[in-house]
């Protein structure tokens, strides 16, 4: 994040707050210095972990919010908010003047294809461009980021909700190199911040909690009512959707995207069992597949739990179909017993564990007593999907 970090410490020290130490001048003062000299190129793509958050705060409450959520970095148009909320805590501050000007970039409002244009023209001059488009969004911001992103200039949206910043980051698979929030809403702000945790804070890590499960028993159990989800993505073969009876207890049902006889492949689609199952969904929440629905979010785990990002629900498909229960235990010191209900058919998958502990693919009809599986274990409970301290028995 150091390179996003240049434009806040470029302004000059009598307009920083001035809560910083002597050490943190110093570095200040080194920082701005060596800021003339020419940096290299970064090109960033989507889901890439350079991403930069600031906040134009519009009341105290949306400050304190932003630096509780892991947020330092604000932009300020009028030096006396800047200096007011100082005190609050220790944070980078770049403030605007009059003209949109600040060290190293401008904040330039886009109101006609005149201003994209001209936008275009100085790209590479400047360290940072945040643009403020005041009625069509898209169109401007892709324009922008082709123009931009083989050049050493920041592109920066200026949004006014999460929805347009998740919008923005997505922009040509390219997305903006940062946004900036602008409001006053604690509740939005809070939002902004569990997107940055999603997509820069956490971004590359693997999943919390990884395991392996050890089949006990799997049978028929009879008719129920089975969800698929299709996704609005494209899913590789290692790729699903964390399911289980229990939150405490999920298993990685993969995509249909493998290749099998007598149907096609439906790369997008994760049968993922009946409608009681819990599903993990971004922010380390969950919901029961019977909820979910078009537009919902859903974390899409890949290999083996190594990697995680998110997909956007196009479709949830509620059919009668047969079940198998499959019963395990998991290979903890101590062990737990956990159920996952799926579809009996053989396009349905889950990640297994081989002989080797290398994870590979099974379909559900091959599956027998004493196969591994991967398994995401959580001691919490669950309150609308939020993972609470409560002690609970699941059977």
């Amino acid at each position: 994040m150091d390179d996003l970090r240049v434009l806040a410490f470029s302004a000059p020290l009598h307009r920083l707050p001035r809560h910083g130490s002597a050490i943190r001048s110093s570095f200040m003062e080194k920082r701005c210095k060596s800021k003339a000299k020419k940096k290299p190129s970064v090109q960033w793509t989507a889901g890439a972990d350079k991403r930069a958050f600031w906040v134009m705060p519009k009341s105290k409450q949306a400050l304190t919010t932003a630096l509780e959520g892991n947020i330092n970095d604000f932009l300020f148009t009028e030096t006396s908010d800047m200096e007011r909320w100082s005190p609050l805590g220790c944070f980078n501050s770049t403030c605007v003047d009059g003209q949109g000007s600040f060290p190293g970039g401008r904040l330039a409002v886009i109101s006609s294809a005149d201003d994209v244009e001209q936008l275009m023209a100085i790209a590479g001059t400047n360290d940072v461009i945040i643009m403020d488009s005041i009625d069509w969004k898209a169109i401007p911001a892709e324009n922008l980021i082709a123009a931009f992103q083989n050049t050493p200039t920041k592109l920066y949206a200026l949004v006014d909700t999460v929805e347009d910043a998740k919008a923005m980051f997505d922009m040509l698979e390219i997305g903006v190199d940062g946004c900036v929030l602008r409001s006053h809403n604690e509740q939005e702000v809070l939002a902004f911040a569990a997107l940055k945790r999603q997509l820069v804070d956490n971004a590359g890590m693997p999943m919390q909690g990884m395991s392996h499960a050890r089949i006990r028993s799997i049978r028929p159990i009879g008719v129920g009512e089975r969800v698929c989800i299709d996704t609005c993505s494209m899913l590789q073969e290692d790729e699903g959707l964390m399911v289980g009876s229990s939150s405490q207890a999920m298993f990685l049902v993969l995509s249909e995207a493998a290749k099998v006889s007598y149907v096609p492949s439906r790369p997008f689609r994760v049968n993922a069992g009946p409608v009681h199952s819990y599903c993990l969904v971004p922010g380390g929440k969950t919901k029961y597949l019977a909820e979910l629905k078009a537009g919902n979010e859903v974390l899409v785990v890949g290999d083996g739990g190594k990697t995680c990002r998110t997909a956007i629900v196009g479709r949830a498909k509620i059919e009668k179909r047969p079940l198998l229960l499959i019963e395990a235990e998991t290979e903890e010191t101590d062990t737990q017993e956990c159920t996952v209900f799926v579809q009996n058919a053989e396009t349905v998958r889950l990640a297994a564990v081989g002989s080797d502990d290398e994870v590979c693919m099974k379909s559900v009809t091959t599956l027998s007593a004493g196969d591994r599986l991967v398994l995401k274990t959580d001691r919490k409970a669950r309150h609308i999907g939020i993972a609470i301290e409560e002690n609970l028995v699941e059977k």
